[in-house]
């Protein structure tokens, strides 16, 4: 298998370094970035990397790990190549644009998977394997902290401005990003931090995997754009909160899951870990990672990467 990777930063590094663990027949086409870039990651990860790149024509699969408005350019060029493909793409309108594409995928009879990254990736999985311990679902409130690269950062900050849209009353509702400020507990280390509605992709992808939803609400820990810049970019650690609210053998019930580790490193696994399930098969179209319905598989991979799922007990 031959896998296409475009971006070599954060994101990208952390993805060519998960695939190369997947198998090691498998072999990453760098198909980004500076020669000098390329040489060092091949150097770094031995010779599964082709460090030259090629043509997306000559992968199984791509993974887009660019920013996002980069990767949507570049789906279309790469469906008509014959691939499938997965985006680390997280923005609201990144998200959007990318779901437009449903009808080529299907045409080119690819799969698409998008948001493929810690938030709304591994958000929406956590959210649809606790609703699968539900009777009804009701409610979901989702909480995010940390960012990966530069870019990501960048992204953080313009999602506490402006609005959001998110499920009230079963319908769907404009908020204001940056209002209801609300202290989260975060598993360990991360502990509590204080969150703000945010303009995050998350409502939109677990909606297509737990509809109908009387309330679904995402919040985010405001970036520090004076430490951003203060800082050279590195992949903090980072965490998702995923409360579940239902009904449950008659009665009400709370679930509520989490994740610690490093948004970069989170978005690596799970991008490698989506690459076989498209060579294995699944439907063509563009979907959200928890609608390949591996959903256990893929957060059993990321559990033995060292990524640290909790259980809050109430």
């Amino acid at each position: 298998m031959q896998v296409g990777l475009v971006g070599t930063g954060i994101v990208g590094l952390n993805v060519a370094r998960e695939l190369c663990g997947l198998d090691s027949s498998l072999r990453v086409a760098l198909l980004s970035g500076t020669p000098a870039r390329r040489e060092t990651i091949a150097g770094a990860l031995g010779t599964q990397v082709i460090e030259q790149g090629g043509e997306a024509e000559a992968c199984d699969v791509v993974v887009l790990a660019t920013p996002d408005d980069q990767q949507v350019a570049r789906l279309p060029g790469l469906l008509a190549a014959g691939v499938h493909v997965v985006c680390t793409a997280d923005a609201p309108l990144s998200i959007d644009q990318l779901l437009a594409f449903q009808d080529d995928a299907i045409d080119a009879r690819r799969s698409v998977v998008i948001g493929a990254a810690m938030s709304p990736g591994v958000t929406s999985l956590l959210a649809a394997h606790a609703a699968t311990l539900f009777d009804r679902v009701t409610e979901i409130d989702i909480a995010v902290s940390g960012t990966a690269g530069p870019a990501c950062r960048a992204r953080r900050r313009n999602a506490m401005s402006g609005s959001t849209m998110e499920r009230r009353d079963g319908d769907w509702a404009e908020a204001r990003s940056g209002s209801s400020r609300e202290l989260v507990w975060f598993p360990d280390p991360v502990g509590a931090q204080e969150c703000e509605k945010a303009s995050l992709s998350d409502p939109r992808v677990i909606d297509r995997v737990v509809p109908d939803l009387a309330q679904l609400t995402v919040r985010a820990v405001r970036t520090d754009a004076k430490r951003t810049l203060r800082h050279p970019p590195t992949d903090p650690l980072g965490a998702v909160r995923v409360e579940v609210r239902g009904m449950r053998d008659g009665g009400s019930a709370t679930t509520v899951y989490g994740m610690v580790d490093r948004p970069g490193a989170v978005t690596g696994a799970l991008a490698a870990a989506i690459v076989p399930l498209l060579v294995e098969g699944t439907p063509a179209g563009v979907m959200g990672p928890a609608e390949l319905g591996q959903t256990t598989r893929l957060l059993r991979w990321l559990k033995s990467r060292g990524l640290k799922p909790a259980t809050f007990e109430p």
